[in-house]
């Protein structure tokens, strides 16, 4: 015989699945159950259609993107082997200010140099003289920023870098801060030993 649900279930029973919601009841003592129907069910919503997204699209890494300050940036990397250098060659603080200034890392307006620096600089077109004192050269600024975009990778054109490499450009600059140009050999090797190399730099080198 096929099992059936039936509308009203036997009595008594705890299982609502065998029956449609009906129960037995007795509205006064000692008076025959009877069967009490269930309310009538409202019908059940139609099925909505579930959306698929198939290719998902972020405007941005959110947290995959390291922290800034997690990857030190290689041109202040690099000024510092600079100062280092210059630091060991025999700079003051004024001529440290002096080449931290010179490579944007600081403001060079009214900056006061030992005279011998000041003509090294003028010599060599690092700095111009204008109505509020020394100030980089406008041909200086623009190698300055051109070997910037190279270190930090945002440029792989050397042509505005000038026809000095890396190492022979920077050894200059710090023999022009100490006040003299005969240096520049001696400078140069240091900074190569740092990982200044002639188009690029090896941050880990030192």
């Amino acid at each position: 015989m096929a099992n059936r649900v039936a509308r009203c279930s036997e009595f008594p029973n705890d299982n609502p699945s065998l029956h449609d919601g009906a129960i037995w009841i007795c509205a006064e003592i000692g008076a025959e159950a009877s069967c009490e129907l269930p309310a009538q069910r409202a019908a059940p919503e139609p099925d909505l259609p579930i959306e698929v997204v198939e290719d998902l699209v972020f405007e941005d890494a959110g947290d995959e993107q390291a922290p800034a300050d997690s990857c030190p940036d290689p041109f202040e990397a690099f000024a510092s082997v600079l100062v280092e250098v210059a630091t060991m060659s025999g700079a003051d603080p004024g001529a440290v200010c002096c080449l931290r200034a010179l490579l944007g890392q600081s403001r060079l307006d009214g900056m006061v140099l030992e005279e011998s620096a000041t003509e090294a600089l003028l010599a060599g077109a690092l700095v111009e003289h204008t109505d509020r004192g020394l100030t980089r050269a406008p041909g200086f600024t623009s190698l300055v920023l051109a070997w910037q975009g190279i270190l930090r990778g945002e440029s792989e054109d050397f042509g505005p870098c000038g026809a000095a490499s890396l190492d022979e450009w920077a050894a200059n600059v710090v023999a022009r801060v100490l006040g003299t140009s005969s240096r520049t050999e001696g400078i140069r090797r240091e900074l190569r030993r740092r990982g200044v190399a002639a188009f690029g730099f090896i941050a880990d080198a030192a």
